[in-house]
This record gives structure tokens, C-alpha cells and sequence, in this order.
């Protein structure tokens, strides 16, 4: 590999996340390009309860939808924003005024996106899972967090 070469350069999946991920397309009105978002949030759009995250929480995100699907029976979906700028505003106000309970879960101590999500979108989340000592999520522990929480 040369040097200064990355691994994951282009890599991106065109249908896992608002905002982004794949090829560009012209805009059909010949304007700027725009990315194509579909299959936006995992999971069942009429799901009773909406988990919302960014980064590396998403493996752990998805093995915790199938865990309490599989354990409580409650249906859940995924939304993850990976762009912040420019911030995917019409389709993450969509899918928060579609979503029955919000959860956000977040690697921070201050709960970062559910904050941009409300500066962006006027939508309060209602309630934050936050971890903030260094070390990621789990799948039982978050199950057990999403759990209490209801």
C-alpha cells in the first residue's frame, strides 16, 4: 500500500444512513448532486420505539434490536445520522415525528446528537443513555439500559 493511502477510502453502503453513504447522483432538477438515502432507520418504520445513535454504536445498536426483539418482544428500529454538516434535517424530522418513544445512546457524557437533533429539528428525545468511561456498549448491558428505560 503507499503511503498515505487509507484502507476504507470509498467504502461507504448507499442505504444504511440519513444524509449519506454512496455514489453521488445528479440532482433531478440538474442542481447540485445529492446522495441517495434509502432503508432509513433499520428496523420497522412503525416500530414502537426508535433508538438513535451515530459512529460505533451501530453494531451494537442492531444485536440489541434483535436481543430485546427476541427477549421482550419489543419492536425497535435504528436511526443513525453519520453526517452533521450539512445536517439531514427534512428526513430526520420525518422519521422523529413518525417515531412513537425515542431513545438516544451515545458514547459521550453530554448526549451531542440528541442536542443537534433538537437544535436542527425542534424534536426532543425522550430519553438519553449515555456512556462516558471509555469503553463501548454492550449488548446485554443495553438491553437491559433500553429495558429500564421504558
Amino acid at each position: 500500500m503507499r503511503r498515505g493511502a487509507s484502507l476504507t477510502a470509498g467504502w461507504r453502503k448507499p442505504y444504511t444512513t440519513v444524509g449519506g453513504g454512496g455514489p453521488r447522483r445528479q440532482a433531478d432538477d440538474g442542481g447540485d448532486p445529492v446522495r441517495p438515502t434509502r432503508r432509513v432507520p433499520h428496523g420497522d418504520p412503525d416500530a414502537d420505539l426508535t433508538l438513535i445513535g451515530w459512529g460505533s454504536t451501530k453494531p451494537v445498536i442492531l444485536e440489541t434490536m434483535s436481543l430485546l426483539k427476541e427477549r421482550q418482544g419489543l419492536n425497535c428500529n435504528f436511526l443513525q445520522v453519520i453526517y452533521m454538516s450539512p445536517f439531514p434535517t427534512e428526513r430526520v424530522t420525518e422519521i422523529m415525528n413518525n417515531a412513537k418513544r425515542t431513545i438516544a445512546l451515545e458514547n459521550n457524557a453530554t448526549g451531542q446528537l440528541a442536542g443537534l437533533i433538537r437544535e436542527h429539528t425542534g424534536c426532543e428525545i425522550q430519553d438519553k443513555i449515555l456512556k462516558y468511561n471509555g469503553r463501548q456498549f454492550f449488548r446485554d448491558e443495553l438491553a437491559d439500559l433500553v429495558v429500564q428505560h421504558l
